[in-house]
């Protein structure tokens, strides 16, 4: 009897550390920089850039962008660039506040190492910013619409850094 309540605790305590494991890993996969992928990196970044709020913008933004967000001087931190975006945005209302934002994706084209395009876009990334972890680029063409109005259709381009995509320009 005693074998079997010992035997109990200890499955219960093991289950217990797994779901803390899991847990732990799922909340570290949703707090870390970046997007699994290159549509959702340029979608949370324009929508954070219409609703002015500075953490998502630098929460998507590779360092090339963060470099151009900071008027091209290379910020300390993203802490820094963070203040530094809030301060601009600290006494205006975004127009687009309450508003359905929609981005919708006509096409992705994945630029492989290696190719034209993925060295002259590697080459401008180095100028002003570590381009050691580029693993890849993304041209994706979309189209941006709040409250059903289309607003905008253009070109942007991701960049994946390790894993992670990022909003690049």
């Amino acid at each position: 009897m005693i074998k079997a309540k010992k035997k109990s605790v200890v499955v219960l305590a093991l289950s217990v550390l797994l779901l803390g494991a899991a847990a732990a890993l799922v909340l570290l996969t949703l707090l870390r920089p970046g997007a699994s992928s290159p549509e959702l990196a340029v979608q949370h970044y324009e929508e954070a850039c219409m609703l002015y709020d500075a953490d998502g913008m630098v929460r998507y933004s590779s360092d090339y962008n963060r470099y151009v967000l900071y008027r091209s001087r290379t910020p300390e931190s993203a802490g820094e660039l963070k203040r530094y975006l809030k301060d601009i945005y600290a006494q205006q209302q975004s127009v687009y506040s309450g508003k359905e934002i929609e981005v919708r994706f006509s096409g992705t084209e994945t630029i492989e190492p290696g190719s034209e395009d993925y060295e002259t876009l590697r080459a401008e990334y180095a100028s002003v910013a570590d381009a050691s972890d580029v693993a890849a680029f993304a041209r994706l063409k979309l189209t941006i619409y709040a409250d059903g109005t289309q607003l905008v259709t253009r070109t942007d381009y991701a960049v994946k850094l390790g894993s992670r995509w990022y909003y690049y320009k």
